[in-house]
């Protein structure tokens, strides 16, 4: 077996083990609710929260920097420019 072939085997196990926590775990939100993240009427801040603002906040600061060379000319930070707005819209969407 060539080394492309078992590292691509490799890498189709490691997605299967993802896409397979990744249903185990919607499974039990779906089935557990609050419960999983320890919320409840008083602990409203769990997990999904804190990582939705977080990302809100990721996204907006990088829309900030990628203005920079967009809207105010800075030649420098140009090369960036389209990189920053691309993980401005990913963390937007993540």
């Amino acid at each position: 077996m060539k080394r492309g072939d078992r590292l691509f085997f490799i890498w189709l196990g490691v997605l299967a083990a993802a896409i397979l926590a990744g249903l185990i775990t919607t499974f039990q939100l779906f089935t557990k609710g609050h419960g999983l993240f320890n919320t409840n009427d008083v602990i409203i801040w769990s997990l999904p929260l804190g990582v939705y603002i977080f990302l809100a906040l990721a996204s907006s600061g990088l829309t900030l920097l990628a203005s920079i060379p967009l809207v105010f000319g800075v030649s420098r930070y140009e090369p960036l420019a389209k990189r920053l707005v691309f993980l401005a819209i990913a963390t937007l969407c993540g």
